[in-house]
């Protein structure tokens, strides 16, 4: 009984420690970039808006969630329209990168579709609320500066690397946590009911992803991506979830004051998209 649980949570904490490391370089890279040039990156959006859909796709592709809620604090201040958020929203893959490259899963399918459905999406939301300026640039009163509340921009090297440390700890502890329960019930014989779950799951998977990935929290795209390395959820249902997840994108445009109808309805179009966008995706994978 004790050993049945010893090697498959040891397995876990070999894929944990192997992906360290390579989380920490990536962590301090992003931190060391966020602090020194999210001022340029301020500027050079105002003077871009035809193109910003398409740079708030590609700048959110950057692993870890900094980008979504970057554009989400410029949107609430009227910087960029709601076509960019939404981009910018669908293009952010929070974490899910720091799961895929350590454990060999190749992650440019999945790049590829939601760049493309972020760069599709914003533009024709742009365009649908071009007569809408209150709602293309929802401008405030009193504009506020750039700031992020979790994402905090450290002043020396040393308070970036305390940063990315503990922020490389959090995300190995979740992905040992998922993958030490996975094993255990794999190997006490949950196989075939796992297999029978997904079968009788299947229509439901890209839904249930959109919500789970659209919950605040960056964890949720660590959730998604663990499970499909692990083939327990489709590839449409994972396109979802991740084109749902924001990390606190959501929650700092709250904070910043948009409306409840502004927060339904960008949360309306983001569900709406992702979970559209996953189920194409299975029923096209149904023929080849």
């Amino acid at each position: 009984m004790f050993q049945s649980i010893l090697e498959p949570l040891g397995e876990a904490l070999v894929s944990g420690l192997r992906m360290a490391p390579i989380l920490f370089f990536i962590l301090i890279g992003v931190e060391y970039f966020n602090h020194y040039y999210s001022e340029q990156l301020k500027h050079f959006v105002k003077r871009s808006h035809f193109f910003m859909p398409g740079i708030a796709a590609s700048l959110s592709l950057i692993p870890g969630c900094s980008f979504g809620i970057f554009f989400a604090t410029l949107f609430a201040t009227g910087v960029v329209s709601i076509g960019t958020l939404l981009a910018a929203l669908i293009a952010t893959s929070d974490e899910a990168l720091y799961v895929f490259l350590p454990l060999g899963y190749n992650p440019l399918p999945i790049l590829f579709i939601k760049f493309f459905l972020a760069v599709t999406i914003g533009f024709l939301t742009d365009l649908a609320f071009k007569k809408h300026r209150n709602w293309l640039f929802p401008i405030r009163e009193n504009g506020e500066e750039f700031c992020c509340r979790h994402h905090h921009h450290s002043k020396s090297l040393a308070e970036m690397a305390i940063h990315a440390l503990k922020h490389t700890f959090r995300i190995v502890a979740i992905v040992v946590f998922i993958l030490a329960l996975v094993n255990i019930w794999i190997d006490g014989g949950g196989e075939t009911a796992i297999k029978g779950f997904l079968v009788h799951s299947r229509a439901w998977q890209p839904l249930l992803a959109a919500l789970v990935g659209v919950l605040p929290s960056c964890s949720t795209s660590v959730i998604i991506a663990t499970l499909l390395t692990k083939g327990m959820i489709t590839f449409g249902a994972a396109i979802s979830g991740l084109s749902a997840a924001n990390g606190e994108a959501i929650l700092v445009l709250a904070a910043k004051g948009a409306t409840r109808r502004q927060l339904a309805t960008v949360l309306g179009l983001l569900l709406s998209i992702s979970v559209l966008a996953g189920y194409l995706i299975d029923f096209v994978l149904l023929f080849k």
